[in-house]
C-alpha cells in the first residue's frame, strides 16, 4: 500500500481534535455554571421583591383602614416576617397631599439577625420599592 491510500487519523490529529473538544466543553461548562449562579440570584431577588411588596401593601392597608394615610411614618431598621431580612420605611410628603412610601429590604446577618449583612451585594442593600398614595376625595 502506498502512502496516499492510508485510512484513519494520525495521533497528532486525534490530539488536536481532543484539545478542541476539551476547550469547547470547558466553555460550555462555564456558561452552565454562570447560568446556575444567575438563576439562584434571580430567585432571591424575586423572593425579596415579593416580600417588599407585601410589606408595603400591609402598611398601606393598615393606614387606609384604621388611621388614614396621614399616619404613615418612617420605620427604622426592623425585622420582617422572614428572619433573613430587615427593612426600613421612609415616608415623604409629595405635592397635593400625596405621600411616597419607600421600602428598602436588607439581608440580615445569620449570627446576628438585627444587623445588616454588608458582605452581600450592594453593601447590604438588596431591594428598594416605592409607591405614592393619597387619601381618596370625600
Amino acid at each position: 500500500m502506498g502512502r496516499g491510500n492510508r485510512f484513519g487519523a494520525t495521533l497528532s490529529e486525534v490530539m488536536i481534535g481532543l484539545a478542541l473538544f476539551a476547550m469547547f466543553s470547558l466553555a460550555m461548562l462555564g456558561l452552565l455554571i454562570q447560568s446556575a449562579r444567575l438563576d439562584a440570584q434571580e430567585e432571591v431577588n424575586t423572593q425579596m421583591t415579593a416580600l417588599a411588596q407585601r410589606i408595603i401593601e400591609e402598611q398601606i392597608d393598615k393606614a387606609r383602614h384604621y388611621e388614614g394615610y396621614q399616619s404613615l411614618a418612617d420605620v427604622a431598621l426592623t425585622p420582617t416576617s422572614d428572619a433573613k431580612f430587615l427593612y426600613t420605611q421612609t415616608v415623604t410628603d409629595v405635592a397635593g397631599g400625596l405621600k411616597k412610601v419607600s421600602i428598602s429590604l436588607f439581608f440580615s446577618k445569620r449570627d446576628n439577625p438585627g444587623v445588616v449583612d454588608l458582605s452581600r451585594p450592594r453593601q447590604g442593600e438588596a431591594v428598594s420599592m416605592a409607591v405614592i398614595v393619597g387619601e381618596p376625595n370625600p
